[in-house]
């Protein structure tokens, strides 16, 4: 079988440093010091990597980070908060876990992504309280952009960059992007995630509130918070991961560009992701010509044991749990693409002949 997805975690050896830091502090939870070392080490990767200077809240996950950010930010009760209708169902799951409405909105047919142009639009369709876009498929979102529409309407805004760790900029204004670091992600701690913030006032107030809202000792809770901490254990996961990031996301741009040659090698007819080529992606989404055609490839893949995915489907709409959310307009582009899209094979143990099985079967199947 050819596997579509493969996780790259840190072996046991390069591991146990850090497991062995962890015996010998007998800290295991609660902002320990490997917690802390990874935190300081990530915001200046960021830095260090021209992505933008944020505070760095790390958590147990990124569905964790998307509720205490919602409850935090929203200013409101039950805020409404709009999100792009192809994403995965925790965006909106998260949305409703701590009493608030998804509101639907379109996605942009060439990248995939919600636009402040889509949002400018979807502000005349009722109240907005929050933004919450989505960098779908690793595919980094405008983080300046949306400072600016942030700034003009006085809405805050969200990132779920679950999968563009490597790619998405942190640091503006206005906007907090949510990293996860699951075992399926590039860069992972196997169950964790983080919020970058520029403003250290928030960047505290979500720390207190991961923490059940804790702050200093004998100062009593204020705010309404929740068991989001991220263990010693899993900040040993991430600091071997971050020692071994440079190599692996070299390696993960080649394996994209490598990619990207097999399919204009092959002159397959299928369109792809408008996404920077040099990006470290976990995921390679194809766009067939229409439903049927992505049914027949579909058939061939699984007759040659090749692996694949409709990632994102049903679309959040489609669910029975989310049938009845608000929708912001008629979610065209949303349908059409869901109903052509198609994730192939892609990780770091996918060889060359692999790769090749894959683009011949795909290219069979279309001729």
């Amino acid at each position: 079988m050819i596997k579509l997805l493969e996780p790259s975690l840190p072996t046991a050896d390069e591991l146990l440093p850090w497991l062995r830091q962890i015996d010998a502090n007998h800290w295991y939870s609660n902002f320990g010091p490997l917690e802390r070392e990874l935190t300081q080490a990530l915001e200046r990767h960021f830095l260090d990597e021209g992505l933008g200077a944020a505070s760095l809240v790390l958590v147990s996950s990124a569905t964790t980070a998307l509720e205490l950010a919602v409850r935090t930010l929203s200013g409101v009760p039950a805020p409404r908060v709009l999100m792009p209708a192809l994403t995965f169902i925790a965006s909106a799951q998260a949305v409703l876990a701590v009493g608030g409405a998804p509101v639907l909105a379109d996605i942009d047919p060439d990248s995939w992504l919600l636009t402040p142009e889509i949002a400018e639009r979807a502000l005349q369709s009722g109240p907005i309280d929050m933004v919450m876009p989505v960098a779908t498929f690793g595919c980094p979102v405008d983080v300046d952009a949306w400072s600016r529409f942030s700034q003009r309407h006085g809405i805050p805004v969200v990132i779920d960059a679950a999968g563009a760790f490597g790619g998405q900029s942190v640091g503006a204004p206005g906007v907090t992007v949510v990293f996860s670091f699951h075992a399926t992600k590039v860069f992972s701690t196997a169950e964790g995630g983080a919020l970058a913030t520029t403003d250290p006032q928030l960047a505290e107030s979500l720390r207190r509130r991961s923490n059940f809202g804790i702050g200093k000792v004998g100062q009593g809770v204020t705010e309404c918070g929740s068991n989001a901490k991220l263990s010693e254990y899993h900040a040993a996961i991430g600091l071997a991961s971050l020692t071994g990031w440079p190599e692996r996301r070299s390696r993960l741009i080649a394996l994209h560009l490598a990619q990207l040659q097999g399919i204009a090698g092959h002159a397959l007819p299928v369109t792809l992701q408008a996404r920077p080529a040099q990006g470290p992606y976990a995921i390679f989404p194809l766009l067939l010509g229409s439903g049927a055609e992505r049914e027949r490839v579909e058939q061939a893949l699984t007759a040659v044991n090749i692996q694949h995915r409709r990632w994102y489907y049903p679309p959040v709409q489609m669910h029975e749990l989310f049938q009845n959310v608000a929708k912001a307009d008629t979610l065209t582009v949303t349908a059409d693409v869901a109903e052509r899209l198609l994730c192939i094979p892609y990780h770091l143990r996918l060889g060359q002949d692999d790769r090749q099985a894959v683009m011949k079967t795909l290219q069979a199947a279309l001729a």
